[in-house]
């Protein structure tokens, strides 16, 4: 979601953060799954439109849907973090895992 910065949403994804750190990994996976149509939509869609979007949402949903991007955002970014020491790991000619001699 590459939407302007505004100081209001700024407010909602510090919120989302906050209100995700406390759901557990199943809350987080059903929010996800419950909201996966509206998200699939919103993520498809050109910036300036997704502006659009989310005005036409009512205020939880709003919330919901950037409790989504930040989930998923994070994930991602966990996936990246793992996928680059498994090649630093590879590049290091490593690889073997705790079962390695030593």
């Amino acid at each position: 979601m590459k939407m302007s910065m505004s100081p209001e949403h700024l407010a909602r994804v510090e919120k989302a953060r906050e209100s995700i750190s406390k759901m557990s990994m199943s809350e987080q996976s059903d929010l996800v799954t419950r909201m996966q149509k509206k998200w699939e939509t919103f993520s498809k869609l050109p910036p300036k439109d997704q502006e659009a979007y989310m005005e036409k949402q009512t205020e939880e949903q709003k919330d919901e849907l950037i409790k989504i991007q930040v989930i998923v955002t994070h994930a991602r970014m966990q996936q990246q973090q793992m996928m680059m020491r498994k090649q630093v790991e590879m590049q290091q000619g490593g690889g073997g895992g705790p079962m390695a001699g030593g």
